[in-house]
């Protein structure tokens, strides 16, 4: 699944059809997104409130919960080249947005946007924000931390 081979070729390197191949990359996925709505779990408050004090002791701050960033997951080739999928360095790529906690463990995950999507509209989509804006995931005076992109790169 994470290599760049097609169908085509897994079935010949495998001896079995290009539709077994393709049964078997569909069930897999199931399986793992399936895994993944149980791994990645939003802490509660208490929970919040261990992960506060470990990344007190890092880094002296106190009330941080989650570090937020995002990246892009190149695509082979844009939907039907849809230039919005072609992203500021001009490839095309899907928005990934992570926040991990003080022991890098991904606590939310958010993914599907075209490349060109600015960071912030891509957070402003996620569920975390809604969540947020509900006052139903960040305990009091908790927060996280992300990289603030200005319009211009320094440097």
């Amino acid at each position: 699944m994470a290599s760049q081979e097609s169908l085509r070729e897994i079935s010949v390197q495998f001896g079995v059809g290009i539709k077994t191949v393709h049964d078997v990359v569909k069930s897999m996925s199931y399986a793992i997104n399936t895994l993944l709505i149980r791994i990645i779990d939003w802490p509660s408050i208490q929970t919040q409130q261990a992960i506060s004090r470990d990344f007190q002791l890092q880094s002296g701050i106190p009330g941080i919960i989650g570090a937020l960033d995002g990246t892009h997951i190149r695509l082979y080739s844009a939907p039907k080249w849809d230039r919005e999928y072609f992203n500021r360095k001009q490839f095309p790529s899907i928005q990934l947005q992570v926040v991990c906690d003080s022991d890098m463990v991904i606590r939310h995950a958010y993914t599907g946007l075209p490349g060109c999507t600015h960071d912030a509209r891509v957070l402003r989509n996620s569920s975390l924000f809604e969540d947020g804006e509900q006052g139903n995931a960040i305990g009091q005076r908790n927060f996280i931390i992300a990289e603030v992109h200005t319009p211009y790169e320094i440097g």
